[in-house]
């Protein structure tokens, strides 16, 4: 069938989860981009604004985006442990803003974005096996 509003919005934290750990390993391989010539998003925005901007406005609207697909009924309502996940956000963009020029922390801020990327498709994934409270009503 058709791809719905819906469909769009329980993909969006996993396509924003990812997206942030792309972001991240352009952070920590920039040096390696700039030798070789690639231009990544990093390069082109500036490694200040990538560290204080890109980063924390990515974990902003990964829960944003998970609180806009639970409460429009897109994804269970279980898949609202991801909350539980803020702190691992927190981290990372804590990171991305203080040591945005330091390769070996945004290295280690990068595995913590794959982790956040990680808990984000499995709790998804597993709340959409519980039974939605929706088909439990009586008829």
């Amino acid at each position: 069938g058709d791809i719905t509003r819906r469909v769009y919005l329980a993909s969006l934290p996993i396509v924003v989860a990812t997206g942030l750990w792309v972001w991240m390993d352009e952070l920590a391989t920039r040096l390696d981009d700039e030798r070789s010539g690639r231009r990544t998003l990093v390069i082109i925005f500036g490694l200040r604004f990538s560290g204080r901007c890109g980063t924390p406005a990515l974990a902003v609207l990964l829960f944003a985006s998970l609180l806009a697909a639970a409460f429009s009924r897109s994804v269970h309502p279980l898949s609202l442990f991801m909350l539980l996940c803020a702190g691992l956000a927190w981290k990372i963009s804590a990171t991305s803003w203080t040591e945005y020029s330091c390769p070996d922390r945004i290295m280690e801020a990068r595995k913590q974005a794959f982790r956040l990327h990680l808990a984000t498709c499995s709790i998804i994934a597993a709340s959409s096996l519980a039974i939605h409270p929706r088909t439990c009503l009586p008829p």
